[in-house]
């Protein structure tokens, strides 16, 4: 592949992450303004105690997804090739 299909490709890339990223963001929008609705309902006094029982199954869920360490290590690599890159990385043949 040639350097200006993979720039094509590269930038093709980056305009779908970032669509993705706005999807991304309405749907945590949309999950917050529920949890919100919701902690109003089972808990009408105190909606806080409501969000922090979400917030502790949240982090439960998440520590037992075998997906989400998987994740994180691959977030850790994209960001260590981003400082690469930013810093010159490395040229090899």
């Amino acid at each position: 592949m040639d350097d200006e299909k993979l720039n094509k490709f590269i930038a093709s890339t980056n305009e779908q992450i970032v669509i993705f990223g706005g999807h991304i963001a309405s749907l945590r929008a949309s999950v917050t303004v529920l949890k919100f609705a919701l902690a109003g309902e089972m808990n009408r006094d105190h909606p806080e105690k409501a969000l922090a029982l979400f917030a502790q199954l949240e982090k439960q869920f998440l520590d037992s997804d075998p997906n989400e360490q998987q994740r994180k290590e691959i977030a850790e690599m994209m960001e260590a090739v981003k400082l690469s890159r930013k810093h010159g990385g490395t040229h090899e043949a």
